[in-house]
């Protein structure tokens, strides 16, 4: 198992710290993927619930919502399985404009 990097934002004040999450290989490396297509991970989590998605500097591209627990793994992998790369780049090119 290897680790993904996730931007955690801090509750109250947002500060910002970098957490890893260990998971399966085959999941870090679609997750790499993800990465060099200039995307990131980042996570809230206010103690109850978790929120992450797959972000850049012009928006979010997928958003997950779980209780903070067992769950989160399991909403990390099919964040990660599920994310389309190729829509999330067109998306992207509209934001920008």
């Amino acid at each position: 198992m290897q680790s993904i990097p996730f931007i955690q934002y801090l509750f109250p004040n947002g500060r910002k710290t970098l957490i890893a999450i260990e998971r399966p290989d085959d999941i870090v490396k679609k997750a790499d993927a993800i990465f060099r297509q200039g995307f990131r991970f980042e996570i809230e989590n206010n103690g109850q619930f978790i929120h992450m998605t797959v972000s850049d500097d012009y928006g979010d591209y997928d958003a997950r919502i779980c209780d903070n627990g067992p769950p989160v793994v399991d909403n990390v992998d099919n964040m990660i399985i599920e994310f389309d790369i190729a829509k999330a780049i067109k998306q992207r090119e509209r934001n920008m404009n």
